[in-house]
């Protein structure tokens, strides 16, 4: 039997108070998605099968198993601090950061990224100076507000912290990563 998507909602991982801000959208696609399964009645949704094979007596079976990742997105707006380190987005599973976007009115302030493979710890200024050289990070100034994207971040463990230099205002935050299902 499947699990009940709001069940798999609850069950996420709560270390960032933030987590609870995942759309409605998502949750109705999942929902949505587990009555078209019901539907099916007795058959597998996992994808077994058995039967002839075609090529002469016998029978054969086989198990199909293939991961199953679910989209997740927070999107958060005028966050605002002075001081300390806030953590925005903490996921303990394999999965994939889509994308991340960070828009803010000044430029005062960290970000500390923790993936199973690197952990990196730099200011705005920092991060435009690296910018060019990798890939998966983009910084830029539009009009007066500073941007800083990610993208494209495979992981087993994924922690992002903005830790504030003083006063600072994200008019947003938004993410959407794909995180393994179960």
């Amino acid at each position: 039997m499947l699990p009940n998507p709001l069940d798999l909602l609850r069950r996420l991982n709560h270390r960032s108070p933030y987590i609870d801000l995942i759309l409605l959208e998502e949750r109705e696609r999942l929902i949505e998605r587990e009555e078209k399964l019901r539907g099916l009645g007795t058959s597998s949704p996992s994808g077994s099968f058995s039967g002839s094979s075609g090529l002469g007596s016998g029978s054969g079976s086989a198990q199909v198993s293939e991961e199953r990742y679910i989209t997740q997105t927070i999107d958060l707006k005028r966050f605002k601090d002075s001081s300390g380190d806030h953590n925005i987005l903490s996921i303990h599973k394999k999965g994939r950061l889509i994308e991340m976007v960070l828009v803010s009115d000044s430029k005062d302030y960290k970000v500390i990224i923790e993936t199973d493979s690197f952990k990196l710890k730099r200011s705005y200024d920092e991060l435009d100076e690296i910018s060019d050289y990798i890939e998966s990070i983009n910084v830029f100034q539009d009009e007066s507000n500073y941007v800083l994207s990610l993208y494209d971040v495979k992981f087993t463990k994924f922690d992002f912290n903005i830790l504030f230099n003083g006063e600072v205002t994200f008019s947003r935050i938004y993410a959407k990563w794909e995180e393994l299902a179960g």
